[in-house]
């Protein structure tokens, strides 16, 4: 297995512009409502914070300082590592951060 794919919940790989293991891409599963992922996503530590750009997106933080990137209108996800995360602890800190939407993404199916 490559290092762009690992062993982890919604298809989490390395997104075309990952430069460091910093930034990751997640699948968003088929019949999620998306309405409902803020509430789910807070119940497993991410609080909703800002914005990234002037576009339409939600933007979560974990404790740790990670990034979830929410495009509603796409339903893109992009998991962002923090750039003070040790090099050799990134791929598991993405893998954490992945596991942790997945739980919450799999309360919002309908």
């Amino acid at each position: 297995m490559s290092t762009s794919e690992i062993d982890a919940p919604l298809n989490l790989r390395k997104d075309r512009a990952c430069i460091d293991d910093l930034l990751w891409r997640l699948d968003l599963p088929a019949g999620t409502d998306l309405s409902r992922a803020p509430e789910a996503l807070a119940e497993v530590g991410l609080t909703r914070r800002g914005q990234a750009s002037n576009l339409p997106m939600w933007v979560f933080f974990s404790a740790e300082e990670h990034r979830l990137l929410v495009v509603p209108a796409t339903g893109r996800l992009q998991l962002r590592v923090h750039y003070a995360t040790p090099r050799e602890d990134r791929i598991s800190a993405a893998r954490d951060l992945a596991e942790r939407v997945a739980r919450a993404l799999a309360s919002c199916r309908v």
